[in-house]
């Protein structure tokens, strides 16, 4: 087991490991993040995977019909 615990590290690197221990970490410590710019479709994009993922609780700011239509979408 250790030998293939080895080779995936090499296979992926240690940055994956790092991750998987941050996202494991944010999970267990649910923060609110802010999000300046609650229309852009990257931001929410964002905020779908940290909100779907239990990483942390999104807070859009922006024009409240504006953020409302564009997360609807």
């Amino acid at each position: 087991m250790p030998a293939y615990e080895e080779a995936l590290t090499l296979r992926f690197g240690a940055g994956r490991e790092t991750m998987r221990q941050l996202t494991l970490k944010a999970r267990q410590e649910s923060r609110r993040i802010v999000f300046p710019d609650g229309t852009n479709e990257a931001v929410l994009r964002a905020c779908r995977i940290l909100a779907d993922e239990g990483i942390a609780t999104p807070i859009l700011l922006g024009p409240e019909n504006e953020v409302r239509a564009a997360f609807s979408d």
